[in-house]
């Protein structure tokens, strides 16, 4: 009853803080050049959250990566950390002439929030993402995360997610937007705008 009473509660301040504005965006060419938003919630008290949309099962689903400003920095050296090793390992596999491999990256990413949208908002809190690295059999290299989810409110609502950087371009343009000041930024510029019409 208590882990119930928890999960509706930590279900509620999502959804009131779920209100973002788009900050940037990133593509993955592996989707034959989607482009993914990546949003923020307005800082309270310091606090905001960042949502990162990446794939889902189906071409239409809105999936995110919600990542706290608690957690942020934390989360931003993990992917620098992938990304460098990124481009070590594709170094490596393309001299070596190397196909159809996978392997684990050594990064620790700190728990986050999976969010889709299908007739309402569900979330799947506390996750682990375990991105790997992946040569295919054409020899083109890849990041991968692949994970289903569970909504934390109902095991039998569920979500297949997928994200996929092939260049180093890909890692900077989200690593580049995964910082305070620019959500600061942001939010600073859009109070400036509507300070106009008083």
């Amino acid at each position: 009853m208590k882990k119930n009473c928890l999960l509706i509660c930590m279900l509620i301040l999502s959804l009131s803080s779920f209100a973002e504005d788009k900050i940037g965006s990133y593509s993955m060419s592996y989707f034959s050049g989607k482009t993914c938003d990546i949003k923020a919630t307005e800082p309270k008290n310091g606090k905001f959250d960042i949502y990162i949309t990446i794939g889902g099962k189906h071409k239409t689903d809105e999936v995110v990566i919600g990542v706290s400003s608690k957690e942020l920095e934390s989360f931003k050296r993990s992917l620098i950390e992938v990304r460098d090793k990124f481009i070590e390992w594709k170094e490596t596999a393309v001299k070596n002439n190397v196909t159809d491999i996978t392997k684990e990256f050594p990064a620790v990413f700190p728990r986050v929030t999976i969010a889709w949208y299908g007739s309402k908002w569900w979330f799947a809190f506390n996750q682990r993402i375990n991105p790997t690295f992946f040569v295919f059999k054409d020899g083109k290299c890849a990041m991968v995360v692949y994970a289903k989810v569970k909504a934390s409110t109902n095991e039998y609502i569920d979500q297949e997610i997928y994200w996929v950087l092939q260049e180093e371009s890909e890692f900077n343009d989200i690593i580049n937007l995964l910082d305070e000041k620019v959500v600061n930024e942001h939010f600073s510029a859009q109070e400036t705008k509507a300070d106009l019409f008083k």
